[in-house]
């Protein structure tokens, strides 16, 4: 009786193909082993998130603005924060974490940022933030300074993490940056004035700031 099977050369045409779809399959197990962003780990070890679950987190990582021209008060207001809204067990939460103290509040069902991001989901999925962007000169042009935002989404169990610059939003450039019109087209921005009116107006508390 004879028996065939692959060629010598037919299998060494198959190993690297092979070696490919392992190291895939591994690169997809720890994907999703690591689900969440590192700055994010410390909340959603306390909170217990699964992928079912609404989420939506920024973390507020400073400036680059020169230490030397920034106040005291200004200094305060952009010292690293996290601040998010989360569900869990259809109860949705205001949550942030400043000086590694998680502060956690009920919040009511009508949500603004949440229903901004269910009714813009595969837009916010797509959306990126163009960089400040000024007209060349002959004379330097520093670019005035902002704030760094990272902000997690995990809706219909897909997670995106967005990174951008608070300045490459903000109207007070409106004239000087070059992106801005783009920029105001996107619902991320819609989405981070939705989380500013949220933390600026509360419920955080005055021993919480």
């Amino acid at each position: 009786m004879v028996v065939f099977g692959p060629s010598l050369g037919r299998l060494n045409g198959r190993l690297p193909l092979l070696a490919i779809l392992i190291c895939l399959g591994m690169s997809i197990s720890i994907t999703a082993q690591e689900r969440y962003p590192n700055w994010l780990s410390q909340v959603s070890e306390q909170l217990t998130i699964d992928n079912k679950q609404w989420v939506i987190v920024r973390e507020l990582s400073g400036n680059n603005c020169p230490s030397a021209a920034m106040s005291a008060e200004n200094k305060e207001s952009n010292a690293y924060r996290i601040e998010g809204i989360f569900t869990i067990e259809d109860q949705h939460y205001w949550v942030v974490v400043k000086e590694n103290k998680v502060h956690k509040e009920r919040l009511a069902d009508t949500d603004g940022p949440l229903r901004v991001m269910d009714a813009y989901w595969s837009a916010l999925r797509d959306d990126m933030v163009k960089p400040y962007r000024v007209l060349p000169s002959d004379g330097k042009q520093e670019e005035p300074c902002g704030m760094f935002i990272d902000i997690f989404l995990n809706h219909r169990a897909i997670n995106i993490t967005k990174s951008y610059n608070q300045r490459d939003l903000d109207p007070q450039y409106a004239k000087e940056n070059l992106s801005y019109g783009f920029n105001q087209t996107l619902k991320l921005k819609t989405l981070h004035e939705a989380m500013d009116s949220l933390f600026l107006r509360g419920p955080l508390t005055k021993e919480h700031r």
